[in-house]
């Protein structure tokens, strides 16, 4: 169990360095402007990735964990699951493919990057195997493995990056992002062809309808937010321009560096213990225990991360990207209060509790959405981060009151 926690601690890390130097990379070799366009294209393929797997992550995990000592229905539901999402993501790119010139113009104002969207369509439904075979790894719980895979994946894939950057600029910082994350598929392939035999006669439809179970609950978190957030991202370049949308880009990358240490400590050490807890006194325990011991600390890394906002820019980034540092306390802010709401967020999880989970996500990301547009068109750029911490606050503050029978507990 320790080498496990101690493999997943080099793959965040080796997950941060990547970012870092990638981001590093993009900065000196397509700036601001190209960051804009580069953030629109990311926060579009999530949304893309999401579609095209169904939302089926945690519903994988679970049957595979389930079957794992049936081998006859572990092969069914491998099967079933490869076939279904690898034709499902054909079609998907099927569409890709035939609006790849719309869709460059919308995101990109420009049908420069329709060869980029075309790629994409060819390579998504590989990157979609190598999804699904990674997943399955999970399930079967081979931890060790998994990790392996996923710290040499980051590594090749950030070392094809960095060349295609530096010799394509922004099509190959979208070419890094949406192609070259397929090549994975091979390696993953062979290690999931070792443990199971997938084909054709193995398909079975029941299986394909307990993976939809899944579907209600992973779209509400998966699909809807990805959508607002380019429908925000491409509002705010229409109301200022893709370099303004480049300053949000990188504050949201900086977010993401720090938040992947919280989300990974949740999913590691707190959700295991939330989905096995069997009293409201023990979840009790766990939320304090949560808020006493990570969100100071969180707080103080907020805090210095601050006061040294200017030096992260440029270590980071470029001197170019200096109007970053005017969007860091509201980020903070928002990034406090979602460490906050992420514990209490996961208990959903933990406890299958599906239609509220939906009802409160629907009315959060539509808080997002109106308090963002409000806010861009007052105040800009710094809109879209006012807009997050205002969501943020108000969302934990919802999910205080949801829980308030376990929080205020006697």
């Amino acid at each position: 169990m320790f080498k496990v926690f101690s493999l997943n601690s080099i793959s965040v890390l080796v997950k941060f360095v990547v970012g870092f130097i990638s981001g590093k990379v993009m900065a000196a070799y397509i700036g601001p402007h190209g960051m804009g366009i580069v953030g629109n294209w990311r926060t579009f393929f999530t949304t893309l990735e999401n579609v095209a797997t169904l939302g089926s992550s945690n519903g994988i995990i679970k049957y595979v964990s389930e079957y794992k000592t049936d081998t006859e229905k572990l092969k069914k539901f491998v099967a079933t699951t490869t076939i279904t999402l690898f034709f499902w993501s054909i079609c998907i790119s099927s569409v890709l493919f035939v609006f790849s010139g719309t869709i460059s113009h919308y995101l990109c104002n420009s049908l420069d990057y329709e060869p980029i969207v075309k790629y994409t369509s060819v390579a998504l439904p590989w990157y979609i195997a190598s999804f699904v075979f990674m997943t399955i790894l999970n399930g079967l719980q081979k931890f060790r493995l998994l990790i392996l895979l996923n710290i040499a994946s980051n590594i090749l894939v950030l070392l094809l990056s960095v060349w295609i950057i530096m010799h394509h600029k922004i099509s190959g910082a979208m070419f890094s992002i949406s192609v070259v994350p397929a090549i994975m598929v091979c390696i993953t392939l062979f290690f999931v062809w070792k443990n199971l035999n997938i084909s054709l006669q193995n398909f079975q439809k029941i299986y394909v309808f307990r993976l939809l179970e899944f579907l209600a609950m992973s779209l509400a978190s998966m699909l809807l937010l990805p959508l607002v957030q380019l429908y925000l991202r491409t509002y705010l370049v229409q109301q200022q321009s893709f370099e303004v949308a480049g300053y949000y880009e990188a504050i949201s990358r900086i977010s993401n560096y720090y938040m992947l240490f919280i989300t990974t400590i949740i999913s590691v050490y707190f959700f295991p213990k939330l989905a096995t807890s069997t009293s409201n006194n023990e979840t009790k325990t766990i939320f304090q225990d949560y808020f006493r011991t990570i969100i100071p600390v969180f707080f103080v890394g907020l805090v210095v991360l601050y006061f040294c906002r200017d030096f992260v820019i440029n270590l980071l980034f470029t001197a170019s990207f200096e109007p970053v540092s005017n969007l860091f306390l509201w980020q903070e802010i928002g990034d406090f209060f979602k460490a906050m709401s992420l514990i209490l967020g996961f208990q959903f999880f933990a406890k299958k509790l599906t239609l509220p989970f939906i009802i409160l996500e629907i009315v959060s990301i539509t808080i997002l959405l109106l308090l963002s547009l409000l806010f861009i068109n007052i105040y800009g750029v710094k809109g879209m981060v006012i807009g997050y911490a205002v969501h943020y606050i108000l969302y934990f503050l919802l999910l205080i009151i949801y829980f308030k029978n376990i929080i205020f507990k006697k």
